[in-house]
């Protein structure tokens, strides 16, 4: 499947990235070609496991050049998965591997050869390390290892051993191997290929469970100094920007992860808000909420949670299918909708609360669902106003539920990617501000 999709790519002469140019770098993010598994109820519960591995995470957390690169992006659906892909060239020569996106993560990684995982794991690309000439192994001793790389494990029997980590998702799903620096192979502007040197990737030599099945790895969005988001922005342009198509478009729907600057058209009009990558919340990206209202009416919640110093806060998350609110939000805001409702015939749909019977449309207006953003330096507030199907979704023929999940006080709410579809999203990590505006997402 993916080796079709490769036919496209044209061999042009790579370009070592050490000065100053006028481009920028994409990646292209892909769908998964396998036959349509998605399903909603599925969505949810990964969606409680992750919420589960974001909360422990935060829990413990608690106590220049101006060019751009860019990648095609696409849905998970059609494999199963809530997830966006993108196609990353890794190693030299380079090798094409299919890495989930996730702002939530640190930490990027691929499948490496000899991974033992179960049977039913399907056999996806596992790189060779043997057979890069640019993979360089990180040793337990150095001081990246023992202070910055995330996950980092402290057995060190010699100094020489390569530094490991032990990523374990709260199913029991889990990634084990060791840390490298490595070359990626990335598109310019342009049209030319470049090279990107001394990338810190995971080389996972263990993988078990379901959370990652689909894909060859993660490519890590979240910001740490040693993060492939800290790297790229440092090199294009302070910033990384992605759209993303509707999880159930057509599969030939696609656009791309960008960083660097977008054309100027992509980001006229785009609006913007403070954007934080400090703790409580780090290296998540977390944004200052005033509040939420349904149709004109703004919902009676509690101050405390959005605020990441009392426990609560936002982050926005590609990771997450479904947006996450914590019990005070998620109360004022499916109590207000299902008052709307109250004459809709109810259906039970585990694990979502409020489902409806949608065989006939219902005669009736649903209200807007509007977040109210701090704007830029806490002056203002700005309106982001999703399209009704990122929350009231299709569960299955005839009936829809509100597409929200709880989590338990305290933790942070997190905006998933099912509310940011159908928006253009840029991170300016260097100005710490981030835009977005509504948008096709179609790739041009």
């Amino acid at each position: 499947m993916f080796r079709r999709l490769l036919l496209f790519f044209v061999v042009l002469p790579v370009v070592i990235i050490n000065g100053a140019t006028e481009t920028y770098i994409r990646f292209d993010l892909i769908r998964d070609q396998h036959s349509y598994a998605s399903h909603p109820v599925q969505l949810a519960r990964n969606d409680v496991i992750r919420q589960a591995v974001i909360s422990r995470r935060l829990s413990r957390i608690r106590t220049p050049m101006n060019s751009s690169f860019d990648m095609l992006i696409n849905s998970g659906a059609f494999s199963g998965t809530g997830q966006y892909f993108a196609l990353v060239q890794v190693g030299t020569p380079a090798r094409p591997f299919v890495l989930v996106i996730d702002t939530g993560s640190d930490l990027t990684w691929i499948k490496c050869k000899n991974t033992t995982s179960p049977e039913t794991e399907p056999v996806g690309h596992r790189f060779d390390a043997r057979k890069s000439r640019t993979f360089r192994p990180i040793t337990c001793s150095s001081p990246l290892c023992k202070m910055d790389l995330p996950f980092s494990l402290t057995e060190c029997t010699e100094p020489t051993n390569p530094c490991l980590y032990d990523y374990v998702y709260a199913d029991g799903s889990k990634a084990l191997g060791h840390f490298a620096t490595e070359g990626m192979t990335i598109n310019l502007s342009t049209g030319k290929r470049a090279k990107l040197r001394g990338i810190k990737i995971g080389c996972t030599s263990v993988s078990a469970g379901t959370a990652f099945a689909k894909a060859d790895g993660v490519l890590g969005l979240g910001y740490s100094k040693t993060s492939f988001a800290a790297s790229a922005t440092h090199l294009f342009g302070g910033k990384f920007s992605y759209c993303l198509v509707d999880h159930l478009s057509p599969r030939t729907e696609t656009n791309y992860l960008v960083f660097g600057n977008r054309s100027s058209e992509d980001t006229t009009a785009l609006t913007y808000v403070d954007l934080s990558m400090e703790p409580p919340l780090a290296p998540f990206y977390s944004i200052q909420v005033q509040g939420i209202s349904v149709g004109e009416v703004l919902l009676d919640i509690k101050e405390k949670t959005w605020k990441p110093r009392s426990g609560g806060g936002v982050i926005v998350d590609s990771g997450t299918s479904l947006t996450v609110l914590t019990r005070y939000a998620y109360k004022a805001v499916t109590k207000a909708y299902d008052d709307v409702l109250v004459n809709v015939e109810k259906v039970e749909v585990e694990p979502f609360e409020f489902c409806y019977n949608w065989t006939t449309p219902p005669a009736v207006v649903i209200p807007p669902f509007s977040i109210h953003f701090a704007g830029v330096g806490g002056v203002g507030t700005v309106k982001f106003t999703p399209p009704e199907k990122s929350y009231i979704i299709s569960v299955a023929d005839g009936v829809k539920c509100l597409g929200f999940m709880e989590t338990p006080w305290p933790a942070s709410s997190t905006i998933g990617n099912i509310m940011q579809q159908n928006h253009l999203w840029e991170f300016d990590v260097a100005n710490r501000k981030l835009g977005f505006k509504p948008s096709p997402c179609s790739k041009k």
